[in-house]
């Protein structure tokens, strides 16, 4: 009679380790804590939904330039500097424009907020337009010399 209810034990024992062990890793892996709240993922499509007219919102900015070889430049404007209000303004008053976008966006304005989500707008420098999703805009005021003063000042 032990013989037999040795194993058994031993299967019983088995299950619920790896039970267990199943339990844990699903709680840990999918942040399920039990608690729910009405906070917004901002790594969701609906956390990054942002508008033009959010850009003053940003904490800081990069603008990111793509050169003809492949090559990636990037400068960062602080949220509390005159430069980042200038463009700030020139995004925020922007008006829609006509046309659509082409291989002349080769500057990439990204706008980042504090709960780690982003406003994209790529830019040309050529048309002086940003692009918000499908749709083409003109600044208020002319972006281009600004991303040249950026450049200037980190060449420095």
């Amino acid at each position: 009679m032990k013989q037999k209810t040795r194993p058994l034990i031993l299967v019983i024992l088995f299950f619920v380790i790896v039970s267990t062990a199943l339990v844990l890793v699903l709680r840990f892996t999918t942040g399920n804590d039990g608690v729910e709240t009405d906070t917004v993922d901002p790594f969701s499509a609906e956390g990054r939904a942002h508008g033009l007219g959010d850009a003053g919102k940003a904490e800081f900015l990069t603008i990111l330039v793509y050169d003809g070889e492949g090559g990636v430049s990037s400068f960062m404007v602080g949220g509390s500097t005159r430069e980042f209000q200038d463009f700030v303004a020139a995004v925020r008053d922007a008006r829609q424009a006509m046309g659509e976008k082409d291989d002349s966006f080769s500057y990439l304005l990204v706008f980042s907020f504090g709960d780690r989500s982003t406003l994209e707008l790529p830019y040309s420098r050529n048309r002086n337009l940003l692009a918000a999703g499908d749709q083409l805009f003109t600044p208020s005021s002319d972006i281009g010399p600004m991303i040249a003063g950026v450049e200037e000042r980190f060449a420095r």
